[in-house]
């Protein structure tokens, strides 16, 4: 279609790696971009675990970076999501 980039929420949470793999990737470098695609595809799932743009809000403040504000009709990720997200963040060593 002509397009050059990326739209990415994972980009919040992870602007390093993100921005790492898009240079990889136009410099050529596909087992860079590859690596890091792996290593940061349990972020990229957890942003989806609910309605967009929920959890990539709920990581934000977990990580500190911002408060907690939702607006109606968005609500809080359910406890057990809450908790994956928690997980998923803890061993990407980022919270």
């Amino acid at each position: 279609m002509g397009g050059c980039g990326v739209i990415s929420v994972s980009s919040n949470v992870v602007p390093a790696k993100m921005s790492e793999l898009c240079r990889a990737f136009f410099e050529g470098d596909l087992a860079t971009a590859r690596r890091v695609h792996y290593e940061i595809a349990s972020i990229n799932r957890a942003m989806f675990l609910e309605t967009n743009p929920i959890p990539v809000k709920t990581a934000l403040s977990m990580m500190g970076r911002i408060e907690l504000e939702l607006r109606l009709p968005m609500v809080p990720l359910q406890p057990a999501n809450q908790s994956r997200l928690r997980d998923i963040l803890s061993a990407a060593g980022i919270v």
